[in-house]
């Protein structure tokens, strides 16, 4: 669907609206005085990666619709959250309640909980800086964990420790808002 830039426009750099299935990939949606990317009406199974957000009022903003899906962008330096579903709520943002850095074999461990509990799902780590509502964005995609185990394990190889990190978790129901920065 977009591949381009969208940038400096009065309102959302793109709206998505009573779309579904579509594809934003390798988009540019910079210094835009509402969103980046708006995603409303009855929007869903849409899909945005490699996307570069940043500069906007909101990175993403879904203010409609359901089971819309991100991952692998950076979004960064919004005035508001990178990531707001505002009251839809359909996936809760992860908490990451621990993380450490092996500097020998590259690997980054920690544990996450969604929802009180463990998560069992798709989970994708970003490197990130903490903002003044303690949810940072994601500024650099570090990887993706397959699968979350059973107690909320996860672990996967960077090239490098990052000092504070963030997260997202896919489940069938669509992709949530960046989980709070987890500073180690």
């Amino acid at each position: 669907l977009a591949d381009g830039r969208y940038t400096g426009n009065t309102g959302p750099g793109l709206t998505l609206l009573n779309a579904g299935f579509n594809v934003v990939n390798s988009g540019v949606f910079i210094s835009n005085t509402g969103p980046g990317v708006l995603i409303d009406g009855t929007s869903t199974g849409n899909a945005i990666s490699g996307t570069l957000i940043g500069g906007n009022a909101v990175g993403i903003q879904q203010s409609g619709g359901g089971a819309n899906f991100w991952s692998r962008m950076a979004v960064y330096s919004n005035t508001g959250l990178g990531i707001d579903l505002g009251t839809l709520g359909a996936v809760d943002a992860p908490s990451i309640t621990f993380a450490a850095y092996n500097p020998l074999t590259g690997e980054i461990s920690g544990t996450l909980t969604y929802g009180g509990a463990p998560v069992e799902a798709t989970v994708e780590i970003f490197a990130a800086f903490p903002d003044a509502s303690g949810y940072g964005e994601g500024q650099q995609p570090i990887g993706i964990v397959g699968y979350v185990a059973s107690n909320g394990g996860w672990a996967l190889t960077a090239l490098s420790g990052y000092p504070c990190i963030t997260a997202v978790v896919s489940l069938p129901t669509g992709s949530s808002e960046f989980s709070q920065v987890y500073c180690r």
